[in-house]
């Protein structure tokens, strides 16, 4: 989950957990969050800035 505001980020991010999701939220202090987003096998961009995910924030095969 990228992004952790109240409106969708955490919201969303604890709907998944309470469906068994193992979810990691990056947020804007985040240190090196292309790392982290890379593992991912779904990626979940809630923020509100356009082009803020590069495509190499995001693994082969990954759903975004």
């Amino acid at each position: 989950m990228i992004g952790r505001s109240q409106l969708v980020g955490r919201p969303l991010a604890l709907m998944m957990v309470e469906r068994n999701a193992t979810v990691t939220i990056i947020h804007s202090k985040t240190r090196n969050p292309w790392e982290i987003s890379r593992e991912a096998d779904v990626v979940v961009a809630a923020v509100g800035h356009a082009n803020l995910v590069q495509s190499h924030w995001i693994k082969p095969g990954a759903t975004v």
